[in-house]
């Protein structure tokens, strides 16, 4: 058994027993650009190094994706991670598979319990189901506008002012296309991801914007034949056909990279880019909450920290003071500021390094300050064969091969039979 702490738990503990030595293995994904698995190893080597008891294992598990059949295959062999940071919306999942533990179930202390308090409502949508708190949020992000400034001063745009409704953005992103003499396209107006596995997240950001919702919450119905379905695929397919973005499918990856290289002047992605993005770009770099609709609205995105049931008692306590250290208001805003990934407790604004941060990237607080009209990502039972199900279709449209219509109402068909033998 653990030793009891000498210092607080949510600050961080030395644990002083040599003989209760327990090593931890944490699987964590990568799925944006960044100095981000440097940060996961740099934190922890540093809670190693103030808890000698306890040695933390970061492996990098590929993506997001990756990172959860990973965890489930180590888990049915018998020999799960303790903890994993794995994409919130696999909940459901995890749960049907009896894989991991609520995280209410560590929760005992009254720090404790503030701590989850302190968590933004938004990064915690995802991670409660019923009356439990199934994750505890990390590695968490939202979806925002990054612009050229350069290009919207070029063409006549404000460089300060960014498209804030629909009809904004796509007047703005018409207005921004480059050609050369022969007519080419060397610069779009804007290129939002539509690869899986990621496709249906800057979609679903469309569809809140519209109004619409794409789940019901508990998991078990989707709503992908909606009106507001189809007014945000509309709007996707008339952007590619006005020419302000590319035909057929751009990949996650290439989206930033388009952008930095200096071919696309405004894109969506996540804020998980934010530092990377600042530090490569050769030119000023704008920040902006995503265009209205009916309303302002992204999903929220990212990993939590899940804890594996089939884990020692020992490893599971273990991983359970290191997530804690992890979301302490410090860890938080310094993951925050190595990767621009949002940090999830509202105290770690208040911490000092994050306040130099911020002033000197102030666009650090554009997603932070979109939580207001964030709403939980697509979240379902059978999670993953759901979400193929909607990009599969979704993709059919961006190709030409399906009209919106056709797109949505299979998809719709397609979660139905997924989803039946959850009613």
């Amino acid at each position: 058994m653990l030793k009891k702490c000498i210092m607080t738990a949510l600050a961080g503990c030395v644990i002083s027993n040599a003989a209760s030595a327990v090593d931890v293995t944490m699987y964590y994904p990568v799925s944006a650009g960044g100095p981000i698995a440097q940060a996961y190893e740099s934190l922890a080597a540093d809670f190693t190094k103030a808890n000698p008891s306890i040695t933390i294992k970061p492996v990098f598990a590929g993506n997001q994706v990756d990172a959860l059949v990973k965890a489930q295959t180590a888990a049915r062999g018998g020999n799960p991670p303790a903890m994993a940071i794995i994409d919130s919306t696999n909940v459901f999942t995890l749960m049907e598979d009896d894989m991991i533990q609520p995280i209410s179930d560590f929760v005992k202390t009254d720090e404790e319990k503030r701590m989850l308090a302190d968590i933004y409502p938004a990064f915690l949508a995802n991670s409660t189901v019923g009356d439990k708190v199934w994750s505890l949020p990390f590695q968490r992000s939202t979806v925002i506008m990054y612009y050229n400034k350069e290009a919207f001063r070029e063409v006549g745009l404000d460089p300060e002012k960014a498209p804030a409704t629909w009809d904004e953005l796509a007047a703005a992103a018409q207005k921004l296309v480059k050609k050369d003499a022969q007519g080419n396209t060397v610069r779009y107006g804007i290129e939002i991801p539509s690869s899986q596995p990621d496709l249906y997240w800057p979609f679903q950001a469309m569809v809140t914007e519209a109004g619409g919702t794409m789940m019901s919450a508990d998991g078990k119905a989707t709503h992908f034949d909606s009106p507001e379905m189809k007014k945000s695929l509309d709007f996707w397919l008339a952007l590619i056909k006005s020419g302000a973005m590319p035909s057929g499918i751009t990949a996650w990856a290439t989206v930033p990279t388009d952008f930095l290289a200096g071919k696309t002047a405004m894109m969506w992605h996540t804020t998980g880019n934010l530092v990377r993005v600042n530090k490569e770009a050769k030119f000023p770099v704008g920040v902006a909450m995503l265009p209205a609709q009916a309303r302002r609205g992204t999903p929220v995105g990212g990993g939590n920290i899940f804890i594996f049931k089939g884990a020692p008692a020992a490893e599971k306590d273990a991983a359970w003071q290191f997530a804690k250290w992890l979301v302490s208001p410090e860890r938080a805003a310094e993951f925050s500021a190595k990767t621009g990934y949002v940090a999830v407790r509202k105290a770690a604004y208040d911490v000092p390094a994050m306040k130099s941060y911020v002033a000197e990237v102030p666009s650090a607080l554009v997603a932070r300050d979109q939580l207001q009209y964030a709403v939980k990502a697509l979240s379902v039972y059978d999670n993953a064969r759901v979400h193929k199900a909607l990009m599969d279709a979704l993709q059919s449209a961006i190709n030409g091969q399906a009209s919106s219509d056709a797109a949505l109402k299979k998809a719709q068909a397609d979660a139905v039979q997924i989803l039946k033998r959850f009613q």
